[in-house]
């Protein structure tokens, strides 16, 4: 965001909707923005704002006189999430063609356990859960880029409290997109926990600063 040399790197399911339903109040420019597509309400945040995985060459755009910031999640709590939000309660399995029509050996409507049992094949046949899963070094380079603040979830108001002092206003303050559903590593069987483990042990290493490995 030019107006207040503001540079934010999106993280899916790491309160990616609320800060960019933030952005929306505080940017001079959105109106004009979002005047230019056809969507509504949480999608159109998602396109006047749009999440992209990590390019070092744009980033280094930002080096100088910017705030560059972002917000990162637990890794098992951000999977956990994906599927309480995507498969439960926005049922985006049903909408994937490929598993309607070629994949019967992936259920669209899965048990926790089946789900990350096989989360790398749902990723690859539905892209929505790929989006939502992709490490988190994919969107935010955490092992190359240089933030001047990392916050994490758990650190949400500070950061909103942050953005309303640099903008000079005050924010409607709405935690968007959030599961109702809830899910912890303590409803996983075993073999289940085991799978996630090594799914997550990267994430866990970029990580280790801010989040502590559950399955350690």
């Amino acid at each position: 965001m030019p107006a207040y040399r503001l540079a934010y790197v999106p993280l899916p399911k790491a309160a990616c909707t609320t800060i960019k339903h933030v952005f929306s109040q505080i940017d001079p420019h959105f109106d004009t923005k979002a005047a230019a597509l056809a969507f509504e309400g949480t999608e159109l945040l998602h396109h006047v704002y749009r999440t992209k995985r990590f390019n070092a060459n744009d980033w280094q755009r930002y080096a100088t006189g910017w705030h560059r910031f972002c917000i990162i999640r637990d890794p098992l709590a951000r999977v956990l999430s994906c599927y309480t939000n995507r498969v439960v309660a926005h049922r985006d399995l049903h909408k994937s063609p490929r598993l309607r029509t070629q994949k019967p050996d992936l259920p669209m409507d899965p048990d926790p356990d089946f789900f990350f049992a096989h989360i790398g094949d749902y990723a690859s046949n539905a892209s929505v859960i790929r989006h939502h899963v992709l490490p988190v070094d994919r969107f935010l380079g955490i092992r190359h880029a240089q933030y001047d603040q990392v916050y994490r979830i758990e650190e949400l108001d500070a950061c909103i409290t942050f953005l309303e002092a640099r903008a000079y206003r005050k924010v409607t303050r709405e935690v968007r997109n959030s599961s109702t559903t809830k899910l912890s590593i303590d409803d996983l069987s075993g073999a289940t926990k085991k799978h996630l483990s090594a799914f997550l042990a990267q994430e866990y290493r970029d990580l280790a600063p801010w989040y502590d490995n559950p399955f350690l």
